[in-house]
């Protein structure tokens, strides 16, 4: 059901918004690309906890943890898939802000605003200096707004 209602809306917009759309994004992944390295952060933290869920242990019954378990099961199947390659897992929060933006730009395109509104928010989302600044590292923050954003589109 998900996938047809996106399906549908990308259908009933424009090859151009989507072509400005997806040049925004390009060049969101070209800023965000200079900025990857390992960081000293809580997110180490989460990829070591990551690492122990695959060998089979659980949060709060086998180790402490004090935040809710998403992010780090999230990231242990991402690691699942992509192995110990730390910079493809810190990708995770660039992508939760990429979806985001197109959730941003979606449910302005359904507000039925003016055709351009939809991606100047998602510019502004972007390239905020919050979002810039804390896509470097795993918080778990861009993980909720996505679920946020994607709650309100649905």
């Amino acid at each position: 059901m998900i996938q047809s209602n996106i399906s549908k809306e990308l259908k009933k917009l424009s090859k151009n918004k989507l072509f400005r759309f997806t040049v925004i994004i390009l060049i969101f992944i070209l800023l965000k690309s200079q900025s990857i390295s390992y960081k000293f952060s809580d997110e180490n933290l989460y990829f070591y906890i990551g690492k122990v869920i695959l060998n089979g242990e659980i949060p709060y019954k086998d180790f402490f943890f004090a935040n809710p378990p998403l992010q780090v099961y999230l990231i242990s199947i991402l690691m699942k898939i992509v192995g110990k390659n730390l910079l493809l897992i810190k990708l995770l929060p660039i992508a939760c802000s990429i979806l985001s933006a197109f959730f941003i730009f979606l449910l302005l395109q359904e507000m039925k605003t003016k055709p351009q509104q939809g991606l100047i928010a998602s510019i502004l989302f972007l390239f905020s200096f919050a979002t810039l600044v804390t896509t470097d590292y795993s918080t778990g923050v861009h993980l909720t707004i996505l679920f946020l954003l994607i709650s309100l589109y649905y």
